[in-house]
């Protein structure tokens, strides 16, 4: 910016910026291509799920909102009872989309994982 100032060379600033905003849009859109196929695909073995399946989408909905999440926080959510989300979050693990991360059998923890992973593709820290 120094440079800009001292030489007046703005086009090259200007270039650099637009050259920034093109590439974050990019892989904005890379990664929202990622997650709608993500989600799609998951929705899909969830649909094969027969008379379950219609908890487990309103519980996998639930965590695309929120992909840390209990089964409670869920139940709220969703307005289904506990032993309704409880078994559709099975459901969810047996499918591998949701994932359970405390290792407890109470107030346990669920994330959903691959969403997560993508979400934060990219944003790790530049080594130095």
């Amino acid at each position: 910016m120094q440079i800009v100032r001292s030489t007046g060379n703005w086009e090259a600033w200007v270039e650099f910026f637009m050259t920034a905003v093109l590439e974050t849009a990019r892989q904005a859109l890379t990664t929202i291509q990622a997650i709608s196929a993500l989600v799609n695909g998951h929705r899909r073995k969830i649909e094969t799920l027969g008379k379950a399946a219609s908890s487990a989408l309103q519980i996998h909905h639930a965590m695309i909102r929120k992909p840390f999440i209990t089964v409670q926080q869920a139940a709220e959510k969703t307005n289904l009872s506990f032993p309704s989300v409880n078994g559709a979050m099975k459901h969810l693990e047996d499918l591998g989309i949701a994932r359970e991360i405390t290792g407890k059998t109470r107030n346990r923890l669920n994330t959903y994982a691959e969403y997560l992973d993508l979400l934060k593709d990219g944003t790790e820290p530049i080594p130095q």
